[in-house]
């Protein structure tokens, strides 16, 4: 009984404590981004707006929340992500001088604004139809320090200082046809694929 209620117990729960006290989930401050989609967001607006949350988090350790308003938060630090026409990305295109080439993005072409609210950083994310959006929030992960190959992305070691890059940019794709050409004459080809080895290479394309 000593064993189970005398000092081995005091030092488990003094171990214990500690435990919870360094893998508690840290606390939202008004410094944290959240990621902000339109209510009538589409399935790749709203896959754009995750991937936002799911690199920031990789890259600082801070997992920001994704919210649904046609409003930019006020004094907020957010990534502003949807389709030219939708509210919010109107309203921070207007603070940013960028409403007048939302009209001009065509097919894939993205769009990266930043505009500062006191001392919150506000980034907009948009893009022409055909995945212009989701290439923004990929290149934005980029200027986070993410990489991109083939094999799976690759995220630096270093925890990078949990606040939004500061981007002005506007990016169009050379061709409008894009991929890969599988070739079956090299030894570790797609001939030696099987179904996973396909969907890790179809899911890695964008």
């Amino acid at each position: 009984m000593r064993g189970m209620y005398g000092g081995y117990s005091w030092r488990n729960t003094i171990l214990c404590f500690l435990l919870v006290v360094v893998t508690a989930p840290v606390c939202l401050s008004s410094e944290t981004p959240v990621v902000v989609r339109s209510p009538g967001a589409n399935f790749r607006e709203t896959y754009a707006a995750r991937e936002v949350a799911r690199y920031f988090y990789q890259r600082t350790g801070v997992l920001p929340q994704v919210v649904e308003s046609e409003t930019v938060p006020a004094d907020r630090t957010a990534v502003v992500v949807g389709r030219p026409g939708r509210a919010a990305v109107r309203e921070l295109a207007e603070r940013t001088g960028a409403a007048g080439e939302l009209e001009e993005l065509g097919l894939q072409q993205y769009l990266i604004r930043t505009a500062s609210s006191g001392d919150a950083r506000q980034v907009l994310v948009t893009g022409g139809t055909k995945g212009g959006v989701l290439y923004g929030v990929y290149r934005l992960a980029e200027h986070m320090g993410v990489r991109f190959y083939m094999h799976g992305d690759v995220i630096p070691d270093g925890q990078m200082p949990p606040r939004l890059p500061e981007v002005h940019e506007h990016g169009a794709p050379l061709f409008n046809l894009r991929g890969i050409l599988p070739f079956h004459d090299f030894p570790e080809g797609p001939d030696w694929w099987n179904e996973d080895a396909y969907r890790a290479i179809i899911s890695q394309l964008p």
